[in-house]
């Protein structure tokens, strides 16, 4: 299995993902994108301006944190992540995100370190399909999926019941 390293969180705004040492990919508008890093802790309750303002205005936020937190659960590791664990569960909520219009894209990109070792960079991209009809990042992840759809969030029978009786 691959393990994903990081960068720092810093390498993103939301708007521009860094790449490699000297390469910058810049996202169009109706696109918002954020870093896998190191720092776990920063990806499981940080979330980059951009990012948080996209998925504000395309009502995403409940599969928006659905999907960190299952992230966190399934893919993190002491030193990194596991990019086909992390493809699945974009995979699995793709749909729920897909109902708003959304499309979120698994990105990567092999960069070559100074020492002459490699590491990837990892990333999601999260599209406006209303606002970018035809994108495609060109760093899609090209690993291997095998996911079925997560399953929206509902009330319980239990729960409606309840709910139903204190109205």
């Amino acid at each position: 299995r691959k393990t994903m390293g990081g960068q720092p969180s810093s390498v993103v705004n939301g708007r521009a993902i860094q790449v490699g040492a000297r390469e910058k990919k810049t996202l169009p508008e109706g696109v918002a994108g954020e870093m896998l890093g190191k720092d776990k802790w920063a990806f499981a309750h940080g979330t980059n301006r951009t990012v948080r303002g996209f998925i504000t205005s395309t009502a995403t936020q409940e599969p928006y944190w659905n999907m960190k937190n299952r992230t966190m659960l399934e893919c993190a590791t002491a030193v990194g992540w596991h990019a086909g664990n992390v493809a699945n569960v974009v995979a699995r909520f793709q749909s729920q995100f897909q109902e708003k219009g959304v499309h979120v894209f698994f990105c990567d990109k092999l960069i070559k370190l100074r020492n002459k070792r490699a590491k990837h960079i990892y990333w999601l991209e999260y599209v406006n399909t209303q606002q970018c009809h035809n994108y495609t990042p060109a760093f899609e992840y090209q690993g291997m999926t095998q996911a079925q759809p997560e399953p929206a969030l509902q009330e319980q029978p239990e729960q409606e019941e309840q709910r139903q009786q204190q109205q």
